[in-house]
């Protein structure tokens, strides 16, 4: 079984760059088999979704930078706030722990 929970953790391990994209993919791979036969729903859509985000960086269509914004975009659920006319400039990842806080940042993608 895997867990919602167990996905972020090693997710953010990946976005904060403790562990490399294949270390990620290969633990992936391992936790997920047969995980529609005992984990719950949230977290079998979760790593539908990486598994496609992976699938399309494997096919050249997303960018090292944009498969690291499409997955830190899977890691939380997030909101969008506008003030006056701020524009964005990058997406922000925050966690904290008892023993330590991390901030993972993305530039976002230009406008065509």
């Amino acid at each position: 079984m895997i867990t919602e929970s167990q996905i972020r953790n090693r997710l953010f391990a990946y976005l904060s760059r403790q562990i490399t994209l294949n270390d990620f993919e290969d633990w992936l791979v391992v936790q997920s088999w047969n995980m529609h036969q005992d984990s719950d729903e949230k977290a079998q859509a979760i790593v539908g979704a990486i598994e496609l985000r992976l699938a399309e960086y494997s096919d050249d269509h997303l960018t090292d930078e944009g498969l690291d914004r499409e997955l830190a975009g899977l890691f939380v659920e997030s909101e969008i706030v506008w003030l006056g006319n701020a524009q964005p400039t990058e997406t922000i990842v925050r966690t904290a722990t008892v023993s330590e806080s991390l901030e993972v940042s993305f530039p976002l993608a230009q406008a065509a």
